[in-house]
């Protein structure tokens, strides 16, 4: 009877325990529980999330926001967006349990993060909390909320809320903002397909841009046709009737102040730093790294040099391309001293093709890649300057086929110091050096230097036959620059909440990757590719600042480049067609990287400079610059920086 007292006793303070703590929890949890509105529509009002240029100057905003009634917007739609966010919308009382269990098994005992522990109704009061962060304590506020709302509103009032404020991407918010923007339609006017293709774009605004990236918002919504008729809100039939219905994507949205290229290069960037609730929330100020004077010389040079060319270039006359599609361009400009993106352009008009070239049209460089065939043979070789190389007939083997490639000009030059073939471009002594070294190692040390694309080790790799964009080989050119440190290309600073909290602060990391003595030798050979090789027409264009670079031409005329720097800044600048076509100036003659890139790249440095004077290169103490005399097949003398020590032992 004693023990019986007892256990009843320790129950008793136990199930005491438990609700007394139970209850401090749940006070101390809804201590700060907002209070709602009587409007639903204020659950989605907010501050603009607003985007800045490095020097304060406002450049665009995440605003475009067209409310409109829930018999306006298509019901299409309406099952598209239960489908794949709530099928259970209807049924449940705010809190899906069912979902929320198939989240926790799969966090706890599968290891997987997964959507669905949300029902729409807690997706919209998530904007009535000043933290996104992922807690338990969040959760709850989040379940309790969600359930007052229930209790408070008709399923048609919170559903038409939610259909209002989703953020679809290119700064509409709402379905109508999202149909004028995709479609220049109304939301009650949407297909089937329109309505699965929109539902998908939440999920990822940026990256499944259908102006940039169709094929994956096409995979998306192909995704929630099925979930469409799993759920059992359309019939397989209508889902292949809509699979088979051509989408045609009409865009009607303003370009943020010229900067648009660059916005969607930010938005790629920031749904991986912070969580994209936070970011689609609104009331974010975004400091990046762009210079909006910058950025204006960059579009305006490359339009007006591409508006010249069109008249130049021959149109092709071949059934697989597009006589009217226009001639393209790239350019990007960094800061040479912190690889911070200053300037990007995607193309001639972002109106027209929001496919951005800068980032995404991953090209092949030509001899662009050349020096990173070079430092890797001056490296591991020892090779200098002054170094003899012969330029000849060369054939390689590979899988049972012979190649042989040939200089631009089709001549043989004989021996010549390496300066010397770096500036002529020579093919011939770049598959040598790739020879004696190995495919291999050319790729370690780009990708040392920050390229980030696939670079497959193969012998044509010496002279460019791989893809890059313009954004990474500019950032992998700040490694020569800056004598072999490398840094992170960035494009944002700082972020601040609507608090005024700052969330968000870029790292200013850098490391030596590459030798800074064999690096300042490599990029005094750069500087010869301007002063008397292949890029001799920024010169002649009238620049006479201190640069380094290197000119880039495909052996078939394809793609050309100018890739180049000076203390201050780095410039990418590519051209060429989307459709790959080649270019072929009206005298026949293809194009080179010279002739077409090194133009536009001596105007946007004649602008960037119009109003500031050059700085000067950092130098290495322990160098001494020699003369070479004039050989049989050349006129004019060649200036060589060396090793004092290598003067030494030749003496």
């Amino acid at each position: 009877m004693r023990m019986y007292r007892i256990a009843r006793f320790i129950l008793i303070l136990l199930l005491t325990i438990i609700v007394v703590s139970s209850t401090i929890l749940l006070l101390l949890i809804t201590k700060d529980l907002p209070q709602l509105p009587n409007d639903l529509n204020q659950l989605t009002a907010f501050s603009p999330t607003e985007f800045y240029d490095r020097n304060g100057k406002r450049l665009s905003s995440l605003d475009g926001r067209i409310p409109v009634r829930l018999d306006e917007i298509s019901p299409n739609f309406i099952k598209a967006i239960l489908a794949v966010e709530d099928k259970n919308f209807f049924i449940h009382a705010g809190i899906d349990k069912t979902a929320i269990l198939r989240a926790a098994v799969n966090m706890l005992f599968l290891n997987k993060r997964v959507q669905g522990g949300s029902t729409i109704t807690q997706q919209l009061v998530k904007n009535l909390f000043f933290s996104f962060e992922r807690t338990l304590t969040r959760k709850i506020r989040e379940m309790l909320l969600a359930l007052q709302i229930e209790n408070s509103f008709s399923k048609e009032q919170i559903l038409e809320s939610y259909c209002n404020s989703v953020y679809f991407g290119l700064g509409a918010y709402g379905v109508e903002a999202a149909a004028q923007t995709y479609f220049s339609k109304h939301a009650k006017d949407l297909t089937l397909a329109e309505a699965a293709l929109l539902a998908g774009l939440p999920n990822a605004p940026s990256r499944l841009n259908p102006f940039r990236n169709y094929d994956a918002a096409e995979e998306r919504m192909i995704y929630i046709l099925n979930e469409m008729v799993s759920a059992k809100f359309i019939s397989e039939n209508e889902a292949q009737t809509a699979l088979s219905d051509s989408i045609r994507l009409t865009p009607n949205y303003p370009a943020a102040t010229g900067a648009a290229y660059f916005q969607d290069y930010v938005m790629d960037r920031l749904e991986t730093i912070i969580s994209t609730d936070l970011l689609y929330a609104g009331g974010l100020r975004i400091y990046t790294t762009l210079d909006l004077q910058a950025q204006f010389i960059a579009q305006t040079v490359l339009r007006n040099h591409l508006m010249r060319l069109d008249s130049l270039v021959i149109k092709p006359k071949e059934i697989q391309y597009s006589p009217d599609a226009p001639l393209q361009g790239a350019v990007v400009i960094l800061s040479s001293k912190t690889n911070e993106i200053l300037a990007l352009v995607g193309g001639r008009n972002y109106q027209e093709s929001q496919f951005n070239r800068a980032t995404s049209a991953n090209r092949p460089p030509g001899s662009a890649f050349k020096p990173f065939v070079y430092y890797t043979a001056m490296f591991q070789n020892g090779l200098l300057p002054d170094h003899p190389v012969i330029d000849a007939e060369i054939s390689v083997t590979v899988d049972d086929t012979v190649w042989t490639p040939q200089n631009y000009d089709g001549k043989f030059h004989g021996e010549v110091p390496l300066k010397k073939a770096l500036q002529l471009s020579l093919n011939t002594v770049a598959v040598s050096l790739i020879l004696s070294t190995s495919p291999e190692s050319v790729v370690v040390n780009a990708k040392r230097a920050g390229i980030k694309s696939t670079l497959l080790p193969t012998y044509s790799l010496s002279l460019g036959a791989t893809a890059v964009s313009p954004l990474e080989l500019a950032g992998a050119y700040g490694t020569i620059c800056r004598l072999g440190e490398q840094r992170d290309v960035n494009g944002i600073l700082k972020i601040i909440d609507q608090d005024g909290q700052e969330i968000y602060r870029a790292s200013s990391k850098s490391q030596i990757v590459w030798s800074p003595q064999v690096t300042y030798m490599l990029r005094d050979m750069m500087r010869g590719v301007v002063d008397g090789g292949t890029g001799y027409t920024i010169r002649k264009a009238g620049f006479y600042g201190p640069v380094a670079g290197k000119t880039g031409t495909t052996n078939d005329n394809r793609d050309v480049w100018f890739v180049g720097f000076s203390p201050d800044y780095i410039v990418a600048v590519w051209v060429g067609y989307d459709d790959n076509r080649q270019l072929i100036g009206r005298n026949r003659k293809g194009w080179t990287g010279g002739e077409i890139c090194g133009p536009i790249f001596a105007d946007i440095m004649k602008e960037l400079y119009k109003d500031k004077k050059p700085s000067s290169f950092n130098e290495l103490s322990g160098f001494q610059t020699i003369k070479i005399p004039p050989s049989e097949n050349d006129t004019d003398s060649l200036s060589i920086l060396v090793p004092i020590d290598s003067l030494k032992t030749k003496n």
